[in-house]
């Protein structure tokens, strides 16, 4: 019998992530941290602000996960990625909480903001958040509301 109105269910698409980073450790425990929740498929991996731009112009990723101090400048790539891929979403991942560096990513068109010490749950949640239409700006400064 067929039964032209039931439909069947989709898995949702996965997040396609590009994680850079001039830490390998670091690097790799973000990629491992969002593989592990199951819903991000990492496309890509740099170490430098070139390497952030290369990749989103070559992969076009969803989310950019960004390091703010890398060579090359993380504000600079940020910039670049937001003038020639302006479908690609930028998250700011860095130790600085600093106000200063707060509103450079801001300027440079980041959506997010996540401080190095967050934990895994925090940054999965601020990259799934990401893609709505509000930017989101997690763990900026310590002590607010």
């Amino acid at each position: 019998m067929n039964h032209p109105s039931v439909q069947t269910a989709t898995a949702p698409q996965a997040i396609r992530v590009a994680v850079i980073d001039d830490h390998p450790l670091f690097r790799e425990s973000v990629v491992e941290t969002l593989a592990s929740a199951g819903s991000f498929e990492i496309v890509g991996e740099g170490a430098t602000g070139a390497d952030a731009l290369r990749l989103a112009q070559d992969l076009v990723p969803d989310i950019v996960l960004l390091d703010l101090r890398l060579p090359g400048g993380g504000v600079q790539a940020a910039t670049g990625i937001v003038s020639t891929c302006p479908t690609v979403r930028i998250i700011v991942l860095t130790a600085s909480d600093s106000e200063q560096d707060v509103v450079s990513a801001l300027q440079a068109g980041a959506q997010g903001y996540v401080l190095k010490d967050s934990s895994g749950l925090e940054l999965i949640e601020t990259v799934r958040m990401s893609l709505g239409a509000i930017p989101m700006w997690r763990q900026i400064l310590r002590g607010g509301c």
